[in-house]
């Protein structure tokens, strides 16, 4: 990585992924956890998504919602707190 990725993605500091349960959101949660990060997950489908997190052994919350409802971008505001 280069330095301004080394200040981003870095121990201790939280990744917020939106589409978290498969795919390319799953990949990155997976990548950041690998270097120590915490994450925030958010995504729709719940069932995938639980799914997931449970394979985590990173400190992490799970939201489920739909990044096009302010409502739910707000619950995932307020628990990343």
């Amino acid at each position: 990585m280069n330095d301004t990725a080394n200040k981003i993605i870095a121990a201790g500091r939280v990744a917020v992924i939106t589409g978290a349960a498969k795919g390319l959101g799953a990949a990155m949660a997976r990548r950041v956890a690998a270097e120590g990060m915490r994450l925030a997950l958010f995504d729709n489908d719940e069932d995938a998504l639980k799914a997931f997190a449970s394979t985590l052994t990173v400190d992490h919350v799970v939201v489920v919602g739909d990044v096009s409802n302010a409502s739910d971008l707000q619950r995932l505001r307020d628990e990343k707190r």
